[in-house]
């Protein structure tokens, strides 16, 4: 059997439904980068979103995939993808690609080719973005089919935030990203009021050259790191400051290193969170089979673009 490929690799834009807020950024589209390999009268996409903290452009990731696909004769293997020198997204993007294809040669879903039992709905948790307490608690009561929420907050208003919303979905679990924007004292301060607010999880709250002092906080709400956590190779320095970790595909560099990282953060105790950087429904594939052996799956940015493929992911009362 031939093992010989064509690839294309292209950018799209995908328009948000409205402004997506957080601490210190805010998204009107999202720019991606798809890369489509072709075998065997088979096609197989992948689909990777840029990190804004890095200052990484669509562009260049885009040119970057193509210089190394064409150093190949044949198709580089899962490996290969993984130990290449990359950005996360544009090995996420042609790892995906590679999955999807191989699963079209071989007749089979994803899930057998990974060996693991077909996959489960989940409960999905729905993001509320950073808003004024008032908007934040409207977002929240119209949000009544899903029973996680996700508060965007940067270091204003933490308690009046979390006060309202909690009063406005007494029945839900709350968990809260704060992307870096607070301060030791801000944590501190705030403490008294997430507990109250029976907070379940809060990510990432300081910026990763500043966590340290999470070490010994003694913090009783679960503490899960998000732009601290980006390879295997934090983990050990992570261990004693986070109890959860929120692997992102186009962070690690897609889903075949994910799911190792998965496996030997859990095998040092920590819990998994599978996030994503916003993007249509072929950004998320992959990382639904992650989120099978995760805590909380946090999939949602199909729902915030106004634009999907003909076969989106599915989010029914919740799910």
């Amino acid at each position: 059997m031939s093992n010989t490929f064509s690839f294309n690799v292209d950018t799209v834009s995908w328009p948000m439904r409205a402004p997506f807020t957080i601490a210190n950024y805010q998204w009107t589209a999202i720019e991606a980068v798809r890369v489509t390999l072709n075998q065997q009268g088979h096609s197989g996409r992948g689909e990777g979103v840029p990190l804004f903290y890095r200052k990484e452009s669509p562009e260049s990731i885009a040119a970057s995939i193509e210089t190394w696909l064409s150093q190949w004769d044949f198709l580089p293997s899962h490996d290969q993808i993984a130990g290449c020198d990359l950005t996360g997204a544009a090995r996420n993007a042609m790892d995906a690609a590679l999955w999807d294809l191989e699963a079209k040669c071989a007749s089979s879903p994803v899930w057998q080719l990974l060996k693991q039992t077909e996959p489960k709905p989940l409960p999905a948790l729905i993001t509320l973005v950073l808003d004024t307490p008032d908007r934040m608690a409207t977002q929240a009561e119209s949000l009544t089919d899903f029973p996680i929420l996700k508060l965007k907050l940067d270091a204003a208003l933490i308690k009046e935030r979390v006060s309202v919303i909690r009063a406005a979905r007494p029945d839900a679990a709350l968990v809260i990203d704060a992307n870096c924007s607070w301060n030791k004292a801000a944590l501190e301060d705030s403490m008294l009021a997430l507990i109250d607010a029976q907070i379940a999880m809060l990510e990432q709250p300081l910026p990763p050259d500043d966590d340290a002092v999470l070490a010994s906080l003694g913090s009783p709400i679960s503490l899960c790191a998000d732009e601290s956590c980006q390879t295997v190779d934090d983990l050990a320095r992570l261990r004693p400051r986070y109890d959860m970790i929120n692997i992102k595909l186009d962070k690690c560099g897609g889903l075949t290193t994910g799911l190792h990282l998965a496996e030997t953060a859990r095998g040092m105790g920590f819990e998994i969170m599978v996030g994503n950087m916003l993007g249509s429904s072929l950004a998320m594939a992959p990382a639904f089979y992650l989120a099978q052996v995760s805590r909380y799956a946090d999939l949602d940015g199909p729902l915030f673009i106004s634009e999907d493929y003909e076969t989106p992911m599915l989010f029914e009362s919740g799910g």
